[in-house]
C-alpha cells in the first residue's frame, strides 16, 4: 500500500466510530494510506467531526434485498449454520422465536425453518445454491448500485469492521467483483458465531483470538488458514491510555457519585436479552439497604446504549442508593448512537474505579477484566419466569462465552443468595481472582498492549498496492 493509496472505510454501525476514532485506527491509516470514510446513514455531526479532523467522506448507498433474495439467503444461512455447528446457533434461533409474541408468527417460522432445511438437505442442493447466488444477486439486490458507487472513488481498497451488516455485504461484494482487494476486522468476538453468513470473505480477515480464527476457517470453506490473522480488539487500546482515566475524585464528581463509598458498577443489557432486569438491580440496592455489604456501596447503573433513556428513568428515581446513568448521548438513533471523547473518558474511568462489575453476559466483563475488577454475572432475574430464566442461563452457554468461564475470571450466580454473597466478597476481597482474570483477557484478546490498532493498521498497510 502506497501513502496516496485510497482505502474506503465504511462506517455503518454507531460502535464503529469508537472502534476507529479514539483509538487511533483513523489517524493511523492516515499515515499509510488515504482513507475515505463512507457513512452508512445521514449524520451531519459525525460528517462534521471526520472532516473537521481532515478526512474525506461520502454518503454509502443504503442496501436494498428484495424477499425473494432474502428467502434465498435463509437457505444459506442453513448451511452456514450447519458448517459453523455451533451451540449459539440452537440458543439464538430459540431467543428469535420467543420474541415473537403470536403463537400463530412463531407457528410459521418454525414451520418455515423446516421446510427451508428440507430443502438445502436434497441432493446438490448446496451446489445449486452456491451457483445460484452471483445471480440472486443481481435480480434480489442493488448491487450494481454499490459497483457504480465504487467505480467513481478510483480506489485502491476496502476496509470493512461490520461485513454482516448489508450495506457492508453489498460493498464487500461489489469491490471483489471489481477486482479491489479488500481486508475485513471482525469488531466483536461474538461475531463469527452469533451473526448470519457473511457474503464475501475478504482478502485477509482479522480476528480478536484463535477461537474466531477456528470458527471463521471451519465455517467458510473457502477460508483458509493464512488468511485469517490474530490481532487482538482495537478498542480494548483504549483501557491503556491514561489519558483517558479521570482521578476517582473527579469521576465522583462528574457522576454525582459518592466519594466515600465503593461503587458497584452494574451494566445493563438490552431489554429483549434480559427482560425485566431492573428487578436485580433493585435487589442490590434493598440488600445495601439492610446493611448486607461492608462499607456500604453505592450502585452505579449503566443503561445499555440501545436502550431508551426513559425505560431507565422510573428506576433512577427508585433508588435509595444509586442512581442510572447515560452510556453516551452522540448519534441520531440507538442503532447509530456514537460516543464523544468525554463519554468515553467516562466509561473507561467507571471501568477503572467501581470496585465490582455486575452484568448478565456482557463484553464489558472483558471490560473491567483489563482494570482487574472482580467481575459477576447473575444467571437469572428475580420475578421471572422459569423459560424466561432459561434463556437468561442459556446465554452463558453460547460459544464466544465459554472461554470466559473456563477461565475463572467471571463469578456466575444463579440466585439471589449467591449474588449477594458474591457481591460482599467481591467488595471486601477485590484482590481475589486477579490471576483468573488476567488468563480470561489473554485468551480473549490474545494482546493487552494497547497496539492492536497499530496491527490493524499495519495489515491494512501491507495490502498490495
Amino acid at each position: 500500500m502506497q501513502a496516496d493509496s485510497r482505502v474506503l472505510v465504511p462506517i455503518t454501525y454507531g460502535f464503529s466510530v469508537r472502534y476507529l476514532l479514539p483509538t487511533g485506527v483513523l489517524s493511523g491509516l492516515a499515515q499509510v494510506c488515504h482513507p475515505v470514510i463512507a457513512l452508512g446513514w445521514d449524520d451531519p455531526e459525525l460528517r462534521a467531526l471526520l472532516e473537521h479532523r481532515g478526512f474525506e467522506v461520502l454518503q454509502l448507498p443504503l442496501a436494498e434485498l428484495s424477499h425473494e433474495y432474502r428467502m434465498f439467503r435463509r437457505k444459506q444461512s442453513i448451511l452456514h449454520d450447519r458448517r459453523l455447528n455451533s451451540p449459539t446457533t440452537k440458543i439464538r434461533r430459540a431467543r428469535q422465536l420467543s420474541m415473537m409474541h403470536s403463537p400463530r408468527d412463531r407457528a410459521v417460522s418454525q414451520l418455515r425453518s423446516a421446510l427451508d432445511a428440507v430443502a438445502v438437505s436434497l441432493p446438490r442442493a448446496a451446489e445449486r445454491l452456491a451457483l445460484g447466488e452471483p445471480e440472486q444477486l443481481v435480480r434480489g439486490t442493488n448491487l450494481q448500485v454499490f459497483e457504480e458507487f465504487l467505480k467513481t472513488l478510483n480506489l485502491d481498497a476496502v476496509l470493512s469492521i461490520t461485513p454482516y451488516h448489508d450495506q457492508d455485504g453489498l460493498l464487500l461484494c461489489a469491490a471483489q467483483q471489481l477486482g479491489l482487494p479488500s481486508l475485513t476486522s471482525v469488531i466483536s468476538f461474538d461475531n463469527p458465531t452469533t451473526r448470519e453468513r457473511m457474503l464475501v470473505c475478504s482478502d485477509q480477515v482479522l480476528v480478536w483470538n484463535q477461537y474466531n480464527q477456528n470458527e471463521l476457517v471451519r465455517s467458510y470453506p473457502q477460508l483458509e488458514d493464512e488468511r485469517v490473522s490474530v490481532i487482538g480488539a482495537p478498542q480494548f487500546d483504549l483501557h491503556r491510555k491514561a489519558e483517558l482515566l479521570l482521578s476517582r475524585d473527579e469521576w465522583c464528581r462528574a457522576l454525582s457519585l459518592p466519594e466515600d463509598r465503593p461503587i458497584i458498577l452494574y451494566g445493563a443489557g438490552p431489554a429483549h436479552l434480559v427482560p425485566g432486569e431492573a428487578s436485580l438491580i433493585r435487589l442490590l440496592d434493598d440488600a445495601i439497604e439492610a446493611g448486607s455489604f461492608p462499607q456500604q456501596p453505592y450502585l452505579l447503573v449503566r443503561r445499555h446504549p440501545t436502550e431508551p433513556a426513559e425505560a431507565w428513568s422510573e428506576l433512577s428515581g427508585e433508588l435509595r442508593h444509586g442512581h442510572v446513568v447515560d452510556p453516551w448521548a452522540a448519534g441520531n438513533s440507538s442503532f447509530r448512537g456514537w460516543p464523544s471523547q468525554e463519554d468515553i473518558i467516562i466509561q473507561m474511568s467507571s471501568l477503572a474505579h467501581a470496585t465490582v462489575h455486575i452484568n448478565v453476559c456482557s463484553s464489558m466483563t472483558l471490560d473491567g477484566a483489563m482494570f482487574d475488577r472482580p467481575q459477576i454475572g447473575p444467571t437469572f432475574v428475580p420475578g421471572a419466569t422459569r423459560r424466561e430464566n432459561s434463556r437468561v442461563a442459556d446465554m452463558y452457554q453460547q460459544e464466544h462465552w465459554q472461554p470466559i468461564t473456563a477461565s475463572g475470571g467471571l463469578t456466575t450466580v444463579g440466585d439471589a443468595e449467591a449474588l449477594l454473597t458474591a457481591t460482599a466478597q467481591a467488595l471486601e476481597h477485590p484482590e481475589v481472582g486477579s490471576e483468573a482474570r488476567q488468563r480470561m483477557i489473554q485468551e480473549l484478546l490474545t494482546f493487552t498492549d494497547g497496539q492492536s490498532s497499530q496491527r490493524l493498521v499495519d495489515a491494512v498497510a501491507a495490502l498490495p498496492a
